[in-house]
């Protein structure tokens, strides 16, 4: 197990700390790819939410039984990728 420690100094004066652990290997995976992987997860996933809460309002749940979150983020999820195939 390594652990990777980034600091960034922002533009506007402030810092943003951030830490991963891996369980590659530094000769399978040197720090800048992890650095670059574990950033773009971050990118894939605020996309995905952003997109899904401006196009198709998934903002709230208005169940909260575990069988009927689970069905209606299928459902969604399901509608997301029929809409991406029909605009391909």
């Amino acid at each position: 197990m390594r652990g990777l420690h980034c600091r960034q100094h922002k533009r506007v004066g402030t810092v943003v700390q951030a830490e991963w652990l891996t369980d590659f290997s530094i000769a399978k995976l040197g720090s800048l790819s992890f650095y670059h992987m574990a950033k773009s997860r971050w990118e894939i996933e605020n996309r995905g939410f952003n997109d899904g809460k401006n196009r198709y309002g998934m903002e709230h749940i208005c169940h909260h039984e575990p069988n009927s979150i689970l069905i209606v983020w299928l459902l969604i999820l399901l509608a997301l990728v029929i809409e991406r195939l029909y605009r391909l």
